[in-house]
């Protein structure tokens, strides 16, 4: 079971389409159903308007996370796991870009 693995996930990804926004909050409910501890970075939660929900920076992510979940197009990921490279942080990315 999943759950053994990750306990705290992070939703990454700056986001400009109502695409990925949409990715990051259908990600951000499904994930909170199942149970886990979610982190999503603060400009997502702030273009999301989610309440009582926990906020962190990338570094933060890093940090306090077992897993982080990017979703936006190359650079967004590249850029993410770059940051995320420092820290002991499984990433998964969701390609949302466009060409």
């Amino acid at each position: 079971k999943m759950n053994n693995h990750f306990k705290c996930i992070g939703i990454v990804g700056h986001p400009r389409h109502p695409t990925a926004l949409t990715t990051h909050e259908m990600l951000y409910r499904w994930l909170c159903t199942k149970g886990y501890e979610v982190i999503v970075e603060q400009q997502i939660a702030h273009e999301l308007q989610l309440k009582n929900v926990k906020t962190g920076t990338l570094a933060e992510i890093g940090q306090l996370a077992d897993l982080a979940v990017v979703v936006g197009g190359d650079g967004n990921m590249l850029g993410a796991a770059r940051t995320l490279a420092r820290y002991d942080i499984k990433v998964i990315g969701i390609n949302r870009g466009n060409l």
